[in-house]
């Protein structure tokens, strides 16, 4: 029980430590995909109140 319960930890804080090696280039990605999204949905509110 407690070696599962290790290796889990071991698990997770190597996962954190690809998320966090790779976590600039994630935020930067979900920081240009927002953007994006946003622009697309003002386009579309600002079709709808044209018409």
């Amino acid at each position: 029980m407690a070696a599962r319960l290790l290796e889990g930890i071991g698990r997770s804080a190597h996962l954190l430590l690809l998320l966090s090696r790779i976590g600039v280039f994630a935020r930067l990605a979900f920081f240009l995909s927002l953007c994006w999204l946003v622009g697309i949905v003002i386009l579309l509110v600002g079709f709808l109140c044209v018409d």
